[in-house]
């Protein structure tokens, strides 16, 4: 008898709560997405652009991102992205890892990301085989590898607008950007803070209104601090890369020829 009327008691406790939950949900509603159609527009024609039309990319890319409270210095890398299957090339060119190589070819090498890494000691280094989107693999970048390019930008970008997980703010304006002249000005903003999704409260993107492709992306805190910045510079498309290029034997790379494990 005892046991039943603990049991009554619970199922009574957990149907209140429930209940006052929805109704400080009912009283508190969360706030509908504002998509500007334009700015969607602009962002499907932009990916659609990419998919239909880039074969593969080269150009100056630069970095920086925010760890432990600090934001990072400006890294400066070569990279090369072919699109299928995806596959990324960079080279450090400056700061403490300079000299650093990584590819990743999506399908390839069980799934590892090849890394050689920079630095005084990189030429003694052996080439490590690390799953992308381990603690190790992503020591200095907040995302993987393997969400690297602007195609994986717009298409992250464009998920997160469809799956309609959470209200958000889609807007549009013109401006001229430092970086790479006339843009469409995108901007995406989280309107509900959520422990569930990521820290980021906002995304900026520049895109060209040329080539329509994210010159530059930007992301923010919900303290309006800056997460990280991404720009993309000299930016050659469908120059033919080939295989070689994604191939740690490339002679001019310095992948050790023993590729460590």
């Amino acid at each position: 008898m005892r046991r039943l009327w603990l049991k009554k008691c619970w199922l009574a406790f957990l149907a209140l709560s429930v209940s006052c939950a929805l109704a400080q949900k009912e009283s508190h509603p969360l706030p509908q997405s504002q998509i500007d159609p334009q700015a969607l527009k602009v962002l499907q024609i932009s990916h659609q652009n990419y998919e239909d039309n880039l074969k593969d990319y080269k150009c100056i890319f630069l970095k920086r991102e925010r760890f432990m409270g600090r934001l990072g210095d400006l890294e400066v890398m070569r990279m090369k992205l072919r699109t299928r299957p995806h596959s990324i090339y960079m080279k450090w060119l400056s700061g403490p890892n300079k000299r650093r190589e990584v590819i990743y070819v999506e399908g390839k090498c069980e799934g590892k990301l090849l890394v050689h890494p920079g630095g005084l000691l990189g030429p003694l280094s052996r080439t490590l085989k690390l799953d992308p989107h381990s603690p190790l693999a992503r020591m200095s970048s907040l995302e993987p590898i393997t969400n690297a390019g602007m195609g994986k930008t717009l298409e992250r970008m464009l998920l997160h607008i469809h799956e309609a997980l959470e209200p958000i703010s889609l807007t549009m304006d013109e401006a001229k950007d430092e970086t790479s002249g006339k843009t469409y000005y995108l901007k995406k903003e989280r309107l509900v803070k959520s422990k569930t999704f990521r820290p980021y409260k906002t995304v900026i993107l520049h895109i060209d209104k040329e080539l329509l492709l994210p010159f530059r992306i930007l992301t923010y805190d919900w303290q309006d601090k800056l997460l990280g910045e991404y720009i993309y510079k000299n930016v050659k498309i469908n120059v033919g890369l080939s295989d070689e290029d994604f191939d740690p034997k490339n002679k001019a790379y310095n992948f050790p020829a023993n590729l460590g494990g």
